[in-house]
């Protein structure tokens, strides 16, 4: 009876410490906003975390990632913070920048997943480049959203845009849809 009790207890446990993650996608009214472009407003790196998949605390559902290596803090050592094509390649122990996605660089929202782990809430945005070397690959632009906050879509329409309006706007053909 007290190991039942016990495996129980440590079923729980691990259930309780591990992150659950689910595809929003389909569900109202986060599937209004799938297929919705957007307009780069600046240039962005696309990088990888060079241990990507091996530990707990890189969970982002994609393997690439959008922003600056401003926003990657004490991982982003000995990288350029200035955007530019001639830095691709560039490397150090944590992180490596794989491309750019320049201004004007049309892009298309894929997906919108929830992460819940045991201390927070996240939100990812998954979004593929609709040109260029990066067409069609799932990226995760966490630098740009605000992926701890309450999703923009989470009441009405007439919640915030998804992306930070310095990073991305709507394409002008979609219109201000989420209004």
């Amino acid at each position: 009876m007290k190991r039942c009790i016990l495996r129980v207890i440590v079923i729980f446990l691990g259930c309780a410490l591990t992150s659950c993650t689910i595809d929003l996608s389909k569900k109202k009214p986060y599937r209004e906003a799938i297929g919705k472009q957007f307009v780069l407003q600046q240039d962005f790196y696309i990088y990888y975390f060079n241990d990507y998949g091996e530990h707990s605390y890189l969970s982002s559902p994609c393997k690439l990632c959008l922003g600056t290596t401003h926003n990657l803090g004490n991982f982003a050592y000995g990288l350029s913070e200035i955007v530019d094509d001639k830095y691709i390649g560039s490397k150090n122990n944590h992180v490596t920048l794989e491309g750019v996605l320049h201004k004007g660089t049309v892009v298309t929202l894929k997906r919108v997943l929830e992460q819940r782990t045991f201390e927070n809430t996240y939100f990812y945005y998954i979004i593929s480049p609709n040109q260029g070397p990066f067409a069609g690959q799932e990226i995760d632009p966490y630098d740009i959203t605000h992926m701890f906050s309450n999703p923009p879509y989470s009441k009405t329409w007439s919640d915030p845009p998804i992306f930070e309006s310095n990073a991305a706007l709507p394409l002008p053909s979609d219109g201000i849809w989420w209004k």
